[in-house]
């Protein structure tokens, strides 16, 4: 019996796993899907939150070489999620021959072009119309302020990472197939640095704009899977 490929799934700033449990029951028998908890939230909320992007990237490197005893898997990052699995796949291949089958990214542009905003050091109210105007946020966390500061401190964090990243980067990856993702009026990126990723290939780079925002992998969840599929099994 063939194995299902594993698809490791990394979430945005502030984002646990489960947003993409909505994906259970669409990926079918053929594909593992397996959301990635960072540390510092869900079921590793007692976790020091990573102080570096580094230390993400190699925690989940690790998770990774741990869970994956064969080439049948793959990795799909959103928006900070994106720029993480970017990464990983880049240190994978300084460690590894076992690479995944293809990467998936979404919600952000390529790292070059992308003009990062600062968020991590804003007022909480403002932090919040940034995290509403993006959309993905539940509203009754939105309008529970007292809940809501219970997670601005892993959000800013999150941020943070992202905004010390060096976006200047562009090694391309290579032996894994890049596919790119975007919502259609997602208004935090343009597709032009969208468009940019597939100069971080050494192969031809397929790019998707989906009907919806910034969480359109939560509001066109039928469109995403189907593609998901249509790439991995072949």
């Amino acid at each position: 019996m063939t194995h299902p490929i594993k698809l490791f799934c990394i979430p945005h700033a502030g984002g646990l796993s489960s947003i993409y449990s909505e994906w259970s029951n669409s990926v079918g028998p053929e594909i593992e899907l397996i959301p990635v908890e960072l540390a510092g939230r869900g079921s590793r909320f007692s976790e020091n939150p990573y102080k570096t992007i580094n230390q993400a990237i190699d925690d989940i490197t690790e998770l990774i070489l741990r869970k994956c005893d064969n080439k049948c898997y793959a990795i799909y990052g959103h928006s900070m999620g994106a720029y993480i699995s970017y990464e990983v796949i880049l240190k994978l291949m300084k460690v590894t021959d076992n690479l995944p089958q293809h990467l998936f990214v979404s919600g952000k542009g390529a790292p070059y072009l992308t003009k990062e905003t600062f968020i991590s050091g804003l007022p909480d109210k403002q932090v919040i119309q940034w995290l509403n105007k993006l959309g993905g946020i539940p509203k009754e966390l939105i309008e529970n302020y007292e809940l809501m500061k219970l997670f601005l401190p892993v959000i800013r964090n999150d941020y943070k990472l992202i905004e010390s990243y060096n976006h200047n980067i562009k090694k391309k990856i290579s032996n894994v197939t890049l596919t790119v993702l975007t919502g259609k009026f997602d208004e935090s990126i343009t597709i032009g640095e969208v468009e940019g990723w597939k100069e971080y290939s050494e192969k031809e780079v397929d790019v998707y704009q989906i009907s919806g925002g910034h969480f359109f992998i939560n509001e066109s969840v039928t469109e995403v899977i189907s593609i998901i599929k249509d790439k991995l099994l072949v």
